[in-house]
């Protein structure tokens, strides 16, 4: 297994038993629950200068139950290849396995008797330490890593200026206040664009009771006009009073001269009389008129707080209306989101698929470049037995027909081995590319993705803050309930 025998590992030759050339062992286990094979053989091939030259063939092989024939493991095919699969597969080195598996005659005790370092390094071994060993080794790492930064973050410090904990309070108490006036100014302007708009309401207003004003005055100056249209008829009728001793004494006069006298003073007296009443009628109506200009004036002046508020409120819901529209439908956004996740799996899930069909491709490539190298021994092998007796392989006398058939065999087998390698390779090419493809599209997949998570997030804060906005402004439309219809009116026309 490990290439040692009583002897060490060195003059294998020794192990050639007087009279053959040829010295093969084979050592068959079974790890886990498959079967293993490891194969060593030893040729002695004399050269014509005399002496021999020695060559050396390892294989490694795995029962194939199916096939109920033994199968060459890859690259075990030399010394090199083989003792790194005998260290991935038992890890354990040839000291380890002699002192505790396999004990040699008369050596029983070799694990008590090496050097405490030896020892420690089989247990090692053995009991796999190499874990908390490599972990040792990070956690080393790690501690010179962080002494390193510590150290430079200390440089660092001594050469920046020192900062009192006072003026670091100070600092931050500073920016705290730069943000709340920030704050307050913003809330400053939006409240005093609702002011404005308000103000311009309540000035439309105030020019409606300034035209019932000039209304009233002219009212007023009607009754002022009835009064001196009294004053008329009380004249009037002093006169007449002073009149009557001529018109006793002019009644001397003719049948018409009185009749029309009596015409002319009826005519006189009803118009009189006629205007003396619309001026009441014109005076009480203007009274009335004041007094509900009056009244409303009042009640605008006890609601200008409200519909300040009522205006601010609406225009922060139509601004918070229009970011939920521009931000979309939140529903439409999570149904966005969902089918961006679902393109991120499939990409995810084609991008898995490439990758374990490109792994099983290199798999499959140097399982037959193994395969091709134990063919090239094999053929190495075969060509070094001419002039020899007897085929080592099946033990057949070796002719020049013997010889040319097995070449022809191994050389045919490389070269289908070759063509496998081949087409290995190609598959690998083009899995390559499709796994670099699939990639791309799983990245373009997860951005796509993001950028629809980042959209839900922002309609669905939008249409939080609009929902919270509609309230504020149902509030406050409640509290200016009680203003006249028609006032109400010019407030809606307002917002």
């Amino acid at each position: 297994m490990y290439g040692e025998h009583r002897g060490g590992s060195q003059r294998d030759e020794r192990l050639i038993r007087k009279g053959a050339s040829t010295a093969e062992v084979a050592f068959e286990f079974r790890h886990g629950e498959t079967l293993y094979r490891i194969r060593r053989t030893v040729f002695r091939r004399p050269r014509r200068a005399g002496g021999a030259t020695i060559v050396k063939e390892v294989q490694a092989a795995e029962w194939d139950e199916p096939e109920q024939a033994w199968r060459p493991l890859p690259d075990t095919g030399n010394e090199t290849g083989l003792r790194a699969w005998v260290d991935r597969r038992l890890q354990m080195s040839a000291e380890a396995f002699c002192s505790t598996v396999l004990l040699q005659q008369g050596k029983a005790d070799r694990l008590l008797t090496v050097d405490p370092q030896k020892r420690f390094d089989v247990l090692a071994k053995l009991l796999d330490l190499d874990v908390y060993q490599r972990l040792a080794g990070r956690a080393a790492d790690r501690r010179r890593t962080a002494t390193a930064n510590a150290h430079a973050i200390e440089v660092q410090l001594a050469a920046t200026t020192e900062v009192s904990a006072d003026a670091l309070h100070e600092a931050r108490d500073v920016a705290d206040e730069r943000a709340g006036a920030a704050r307050t100014a913003e809330q400053e302007r939006t409240r005093v664009q609702a002011i404005l708009v308000g103000a311009q309401t309540v000035a439309n207003l105030n020019q409606a009771a300034g035209d019932a004003r000039r209304q009233l005055d002219t009212l007023e100056e009607i009754l002022a006009a009835g009064d001196r249209i009294r004053a008329d008829l009380a004249e009037l009728d002093k006169t007449r009073t002073a009149l009557e001793p001529v018109r006793l004494a002019a009644a001397g006069h003719d049948q018409e001269a009185d009749e029309a006298d009596r015409t002319q003073q009826a005519i006189d007296l009803e118009a009189r009389a006629a205007d003396a009443d619309r001026a009441d009628a014109g005076r009480a109506d203007a009274e009335a008129e004041r007094d509900a200009a009056q009244s409303r004036y009042e009640l605008l002046v006890r609601h200008v707080p409200l519909l300040d508020r009522l205006v601010g409120c609406a225009a922060e819901a139509a601004c918070r209306r229009q970011a939920a529209n521009d931000a979309g439908d939140p529903e439409v956004r999570a149904r966005q989101v969902h089918e961006a996740e679902a393109v991120e799996h499939d990409a995810a899930a084609a991008r898995r698929t490439a990758a374990d069909t490109k792994q099983a491709a290199g798999e499959a490539r140097s399982e037959r470049i193994g395969h091709r190298h134990v063919l090239d021994g094999q053929l190495k092998a075969r060509q070094s037995l001419e002039g020899e007796g007897t085929c080592s392989r099946c033990g057949q006398p070796v002719t020049a027909e013997h010889l040319a058939r097995e070449l022809a065999e191994l050389k045919a087998a490389i070269a289908t081995a070759d063509a496998g390698i081949t087409d290995a390779q190609a598959t690998i090419d083009q899995v390559a590319a499709d796994l670099a493809a699939t990639e791309r599209t799983e990245a373009e997949a997860g951005q796509a993705c993001q950028r629809a998570r980042s959209a839900l997030a922002a309609a669905q804060t939008a249409a939080s803050e609009a929902a919270t906005a509609e309230r504020a402004y149902t509030t406050a439309a409640a509290g200016v309930g009680t203003l006249p219809e028609a006032w109400r009116a010019e407030v809606d026309d307002a917002e």
